[in-house]
């Protein structure tokens, strides 16, 4: 899923979908069968990501109106890192008071709601900043799909899957990523030019192979 939009805004089809896609495979799968072993996060640093993802949103809005408003780069640079250093900080401490009162308390649905809300919101936010750093499309693209890939990961750790598909998983998941992997290399090979003009972020874990 992370690979196919850069495959569609290249053009280039299935062989380019297939080496970015086995190349992001490299990286994501030992990340995301290693996450479940940090569980549970400690609360400090789920405060840490919590605030960080919330306090991304603001500092994409001061980005915006930096760049429209200050013509002096140097003290636009300096405003823009105090101020999203206290963005940051403001969010974390916020944070980590609503998940202290979210443990203490027995919440109702309402506030079960607010919470997902509120990690939906901390996820996107990276992904607006990003994209709001990005100067022109050239740079943006890759933001984009880093991103993305990145995203659908952190996804996969928020959805309470039902207990088959997870049986179905730890029988399949490792075959299914070799079998990704291994086609992504064979196409990478095969299209190794096309498939880093369509997203060199994506192509990176396996760059150095194609050298």
């Amino acid at each position: 899923m992370a690979a196919l939009p850069a495959a569609l805004r290249s053009g280039e089809g299935l062989v380019v979908w297939a080496a970015l896609a086995g190349a992001a495979a490299v990286l994501l799968g030992p990340v995301l069968a290693a996450l479940p072993q940090l569980r549970p996060v400690p609360l400090g640093l789920a405060a840490v990501a919590l605030g960080l993802g919330l306090a991304a949103w603001p500092t994409a809005l001061l980005l915006s109106l930096l760049k429209s408003a200050t013509h002096h780069r140097p003290l636009g640079a300096v405003t823009f890192a105090f101020a999203a250093a206290i963005f940051a900080l403001a969010a974390t401490a916020a944070a980590l008071r609503w998940l202290t009162w979210f443990q203490r308390e027995r919440p109702d649905g309402f506030a079960q709601a607010a919470r997902s809300a509120l990690i939906v919101l901390a996820a996107l936010g990276p992904l607006v900043l990003l994209l709001r750093l990005g100067a022109n499309t050239q740079t943006r693209a890759p933001l984009f799909d880093a991103s993305l890939a990145l995203g659908l990961a952190a996804l996969t750790q928020l959805i309470p899957w039902p207990s088959r598909i997870l049986r179905w998983a730890e029988r399949l998941g490792v075959p299914v990523w070799g079998a990704v992997v291994a086609l992504g290399l064979l196409s990478a090979h095969a299209a190794s030019e096309r498939a880093f003009v369509a997203s060199p972020a994506l192509l990176s874990p396996i760059a150095w192979l194609l050298r």
